[in-house]
């Protein structure tokens, strides 16, 4: 495979991705230029040792990256740039701030959101394909998060060892609906959210309800710690 080829199995598994060659080149390990210049044809050749980690900033293995075979179209087994697996990570929601606070630590991964996500947060990874999020859930892949569900707080809409699949995109309070936030104890939480409008100047208040008519709601202050982390997508459950 030529330097032309790779530049476009990059360009074509960032897309699928929605992630951007910065945010891949975090992820993987290299200067944050580094995938980006290459595709601007600034850096004429990528050096075979950093191979592992590109393939690592694209959620891919290095056969992956380098292999033709993966897009052959008679291979029933392919490996379609669309049809790849979006890698989301599932989050510890015992983490609290160390997750959803972005705080800056020495085994640390910057994620598609952004976020310095602290590696030990990361419980485990799962691979969905990119247009499962992208036409069913309408979610941009590489800006999704799962979250698992403890308690009985949220039924009968999620239940005790559901997953949530979150939108980190989707962050407007202002319709309502079910999101993921951290609240003022530096906790993520999940939970029926309503502005409450019409409560003076500073920072907006939020009304936070659980399913569970067991739960009384309460109300938060959106200033810091408080910060709305996404709006719940879907649901993982078992039947």
């Amino acid at each position: 495979m030529d330097d032309q080829q790779l530049a476009e199995r990059i360009k074509a598994r960032l897309a699928a991705l929605g992630r951007s060659p910065i945010e891949a080149a975090n992820k993987g390990g290299l200067e944050r230029s580094y995938i980006r210049d290459f595709l601007n044809e600034k850096k004429k050749s990528i050096k075979r040792k950093y191979y592992v980690k590109i393939a690592k900033g694209l959620d891919w293995t290095v056969e992956q990256l380098i292999s033709t075979d993966t897009i052959k179209q008679d291979d029933e087994h392919r490996w379609n740039d669309r049809e790849l697996p979006v890698v989301i990570p599932e989050i510890d929601v015992r983490a609290g701030g160390s997750y959803a606070g972005g705080f800056g630590q020495e085994e640390a991964d910057t994620d598609a959101a952004g976020n310095t996500v602290s590696r030990d947060v990361v419980r485990a990874e799962w691979g969905i394909p990119a247009p499962f999020l992208r036409d069913e859930l309408h979610v941009r892949p590489g800006r999704v998060h799962i979250l698992p569900i403890r308690g009985d707080s949220m039924v009968d809409t999620l239940f005790d060892g559901d997953r949530a699949v979150i939108d980190l995109d989707d962050t407007d309070v202002s319709q309502g609906g079910i999101f993921a936030l951290v609240d003022d104890n530096g906790s993520v939480i999940i939970k029926q959210i309503e502005l409450l409008r019409g409560v003076g100047s500073g920072p907006r208040r939020i009304r936070c309800k659980s399913r569970n008519p067991n739960y009384e709601p309460f109300e938060l202050l959106l200033d810091d710690p408080v910060r709305i982390v996404g709006r719940v997508a879907c649901r993982i459950t078992r039947l």
